[in-house]
């Protein structure tokens, strides 16, 4: 044990060491407590998934706590999941078990009895996801300051989950204002078991705290890596390869999509009854019940049964599942970073880490367009692959410049928890929020001005902004408090029980796959949004399409050139992929898309610039000024081209690049004749302002500029 840091901790921690019989202190656990013990900074914790990050964190501050008591609640636990709550809540309440402190979930799911306690008597640990932060801020502020009057920490997990992202922004004003409140700023502390580069989190977690943060630098241990791609053009094949991969292996098969994710879960199942084996598969993502989710992450982390678990991204961030025997992809993670984090859920505890790639290519036929014939996805997958085996790189953070949806969201929740302020301060109230400190004054007068025009904000008559009639019914709704979209859902019901939600329209007689089974409808209330079904068996008629953006940086885009572009071999890909690899480059040099930038294609010519997706959009709508019309090209659900019509040639696309290159336009001259911003309150901002952050915040004509120039 390394005696100095153990002799600081508290007595009830040293107990739960012994307890534990840890035999000694990780190495981020001992520089964890020398930030916290011999410092104020913020504190960057970021190491590989299961290395102790949250011991790490939770070790020095409850002795801190201990030694210094505080007046109330003394320690803000914040989560972008509630099931990620849920499974911290028991750790610490292990970790607390001789001491003096509680533990409080509070979000949506969380007893009311359990939170009015904590008003009667505020001290310990909260836990809490951003719309609940929201919901007490907005709502509560005055019981904001009982509870946290003397808050002395606030820990994010999943820190990298939130930077750049619309819960992130939100987070970051809900932390400012949390700290006006209270008049107090707590040190913050950041989890990641994900990042690149630490410089974007750590500006990120010292935003409106006076404070540096230190990133301590731990050695991140060596670990077996074992990974596999394999690809199939028969679906029979596919699913039985996808059987005994799983069969006696304790993991999780992900995949991009929900309607992939019940597809395999079902046919598994079927497969399954046929060869008279257990059915021990789940399904967890977003439209499956909130009881059933938990009840297959209890089974996972409770028993050593080898189930097998279909998931999206749901399952991609740091729940405690046990120790899985493998991971198993049927489609490629659309970052770097996801990669990383569905990796890391296995290979735990000194365990060999295992990753197999399985891709159902049985319905890709051949086409006349010679870009649809390589599987842009397994390339990706290689590229993807080969930067973490020889970089360890993950995309860098992107930090929006002009956040005015949210912006808006924290305006109206903010004069609703004061009731009435003056336009004046307003202003320097929210611009004096970090997040928002590039919004001019003159901007936020445009989007006051703009809601005052759309009835949702009032001037009463002392000229104080309040609350308008036409926004008051959204506000009073529990689904203000998220900033992410929300689509319309209908709770379906089986056997008498929900089973989880669509957002698709659907009729009666037709089928459903969700929670692993084929439904029939039987009942749709529309007015109340529920469908009623029964077990059934076949094929389904939800998708669960998505309209989500893809944006994948260039580097990874670079790396698939590069892939295509070579004859190196990659000893984790079996024949079949080898053969399919071999191919893929084959077109590819007959297209010559080594040469040349532009290329026939059938009717169209189509632009391969090889870059990254704000880059490619750039390029979009320099070459629509210049009269060229276009449409950015999607293969296998990567951007990695435009599509135009036969009008331009090789030499003039090569002049307008090299224009682009000698830095003759700035982004201001790009005229955006066409654009969508598609975000929950959109439609609430005037155009000129969401003109001017599409244009700082969806294109980047200087990342242009220098990818061209590689």
């Amino acid at each position: 044990m390394t005696n100095n840091v153990f002799s600081k901790l508290a007595p009830f921690i040293q107990n739960y060491i012994y307890k534990n019989n840890w035999v000694d202190l990780r190495e981020i656990q001992v520089a964890s407590c020398d930030v916290i013990f011999n410092s104020d900074a913020n504190l960057l914790l970021t190491s590989m998934t299961a290395s102790g990050k949250t011991e790490a964190a939770f070790l020095p501050v409850l002795t801190d706590i201990y030694n210094n008591p505080s007046k109330s609640v003394s320690i803000l636990y914040i989560s972008p999941l509630k099931a990620l709550i849920n499974d911290q809540f028991t750790r610490l309440n292990d970790i607390i078990e001789e001491a003096d402190l509680s533990v409080t979930k509070w979000h949506g799911d969380a007893s009311q009895n359990k939170k009015d306690k904590i008003l009667m008597n505020p001290k310990g640990i909260i836990q809490i996801t951003p719309e609940s932060l929201e919901a007490l801020i907005m709502n509560k502020p005055k019981d904001v300051y009982t509870i946290f009057n003397d808050l002395r920490y606030i820990i994010i997990d999943e820190v990298h989950y939130f930077i750049g992202t619309e819960r992130g922004i939100q987070l970051e004003s809900c932390l400012t204002r949390l700290s006006r409140i209270i008049n107090q700023i707590p040190r913050r502390i950041g989890l990641s078991a994900t990042l690149g580069d630490y410089g974007e989190v750590e500006k990120w977690l010292n935003s409106g705290t006076n404070r540096n943060c230190i990133t301590p630098t731990v050695a991140s241990g060596k670990r077996t890596i074992s990974l596999a791609v394999e690809c199939f053009n028969n679906k029979n094949d596919f699913y039985n390869s996808l059987y005994q991969s799983s069969l006696n292996q304790k993991c999780i098969i992900f995949s991009n999509s929900r309607a992939d994710v019940e597809e395999n879960i079902s046919s598994l199942k079927e497969i399954a009854k046929n060869k008279k084996t257990d059915d021990i598969y789940y399904t967890h993502h977003g439209s499956v019940n909130t009881a059933l989710r938990e009840q297959t992450e209890a089974l996972m982390k409770n028993t050593d049964k080898k189930i097998v678990t279909g998931a999206t991204l749901t399952l991609e961030l740091g729940i405690d599942l046990g120790n899985l025997d493998r991971i198993i992809q049927t489609s490629t993670p659309f970052s770097a970073s996801s990669f990383v984090q569905r990796l890391g859920r296995t290979g735990r505890r000194g365990n060999k880490a295992i990753m197999q790639f399985l891709f159902d290519k049985s319905e890709k036929e051949k086409s006349e367009f010679f870009y649809d014939n390589i599987d842009f996805d397994i390339i990706m997958c290689i590229a993807i692959i080969e930067i973490y085996l020889k970089e360890k790189w993950v995309e860098p953070m992107l930090m929006p410049k002009y956040p005015y949806e949210i912006l808006y969201h924290q305006t109206l929740s903010y004069i609703t928890s004061i009731q009435s302020i003056s336009p004046k301060k307003l202003a320097e109230y929210m611009l004096t929020i970090d997040i928002f400190k590039n919004i001019s004054k003159q901007d936020y007068k445009t989007l006051l001005n703009y809601l005052l025009k759309i009835g949702h904000l009032e001037l009463t008559d002392s000229q104080e902004l309040i609350i308008g009639s036409n926004a008051d019914k959204m506000i009073n709704n529990y689904k203000f408090f998220s900033v992410f979209q929300n689509k319309l859902e209908y709770i379906v019901y089986g056997d008498s029980k929900q089973i989880g939600t669509i957002t698709e329209s659907i009729k009666v007689g037709e089928k459903l796959k969700l929670a692993g089974r084929t439904w029939e409808v039987t009942n749709i209330d529309s007015d109340k949004f529920k469908i009623y079904t029964k077990l059934s068996s076949g094929t389904s008629s939800n998708t669960w399409k998505s309209d989500a953006e893809t944006n994948i940086d260039f580097k990874i885009i670079r790396k698939m050139y590069e892939v295509l572009n070579s004859n190196e071999e990659y000893p984790y890909l079996q024949d079949n992929v080898n053969s399919l690899l071999e191919t893929n480059r084959k077109i590819f040099q007959k297209n010559k898309l080594n040469e040349k930038i532009l290329i026939p294609s059938v009717d169209d010519k189509i632009i391969f610039p090889w870059l990254g997706t704000k880059s490619l959009i750039t390029l979009s709508y320099i070459l629509k000024n210049e009269g060229i019309n276009n449409s950015v090209l999607k293969c296998s659900g990567i951007p990695i081209g435009l599509k135009t019509d036969g009008l331009i040639t090789e030499n003039r696309l090569r002049k307008i690049i090299e224009k682009i290159i000698d830095n003759k336009m700035t982004i201001d001259e790009i005229k955006l004749d066409d654009f969508n911003i598609n975000k929950k309150y959109s439609e609430y901002i005037p155009d000129e302002l969401k003109e001017k952050e599409f244009r700082y915040d969806y294109l980047n004509l200087e990342k242009l500029k220098s990818e061209l120039n590689l």
